[in-house]
């Protein structure tokens, strides 16, 4: 989980540094200052399991485990892109894949290959 961890922190501070407004400040890289942080925690209580399921229609076929690790789910603490969590009113699948999506697209404009 080490090495999943240390790739995760690496996407989300490239992601972060190409949204932020000032060019001058990059995300600070130390792993002892800045905490890589799940949304939907790794071991969640049942009320999270409740309030993260309530909305969907067919529940029985949605394995919390395959969101808690996806790169929507997670952030790191104290960076602009924490800001853009607060559009979501609740925390649900649906929001971690499109906020996936919207961190994809950023991630395609970082590393993108102009030939």
């Amino acid at each position: 989980m080490k090495r999943k961890a240390k790739i995760a922190r690496y996407i989300l501070r490239e992601i972060n540094n190409h949204s932020i407004d000032n060019r001058e400040l990059v995300t600070n890289a130390n792993e002892a200052q800045i905490n890589l942080e799940h949304i939907l925690p790794q071991q969640p209580r049942d009320q999270w399991k409740q309030a993260f399921l309530q909305n969907l229609s067919n529940t029985e076929n949605i394995e919390l485990e395959t969101y808690i690790d996806r790169l929507g789910n997670m952030t790191l603490l104290d960076i602009s892109i924490n800001k853009k969590i607060l559009e979501y009113s609740d925390w649900n699948p649906q929001n971690i894949e499109d906020r996936q999506t919207k961190m994809a697209n950023i991630a395609s404009k970082v590393w993108r290959i102009d030939i």
